[in-house]
C-alpha cells in the first residue's frame, strides 16, 4: 500500500540533469579514452553543455 505524503513545499527538477542527453554524455566518461560529441541545433547542445562546463 502507498502512502502519500503532503509538503507545503514546490517540487523543483532541474531539466538539465534529467535528461537523456546528460545521461549519454555522462556514461561515455566514464569510458577510457572516450570523448564525447554534442551534436545538435547550437541552443539545445548549448544548454545540455551548461551542466558539464561548471565549477560547482
Amino acid at each position: 500500500m502507498a502512502i502519500v505524503s503532503v509538503t507545503s513545499t514546490s517540487v523543483a527538477v532541474n531539466p538539465l540533469k534529467q535528461s537523456q542527453a546528460i545521461g549519454a554524455t555522462l556514461a561515455f566518461l566514464g569510458l577510457k579514452g572516450m570523448l564525447p560529441l554534442l551534436h545538435g541545433s547550437p541552443g539545445c547542445s548549448a544548454f545540455t553543455k551548461i551542466p558539464l562546463t561548471q565549477h560547482l
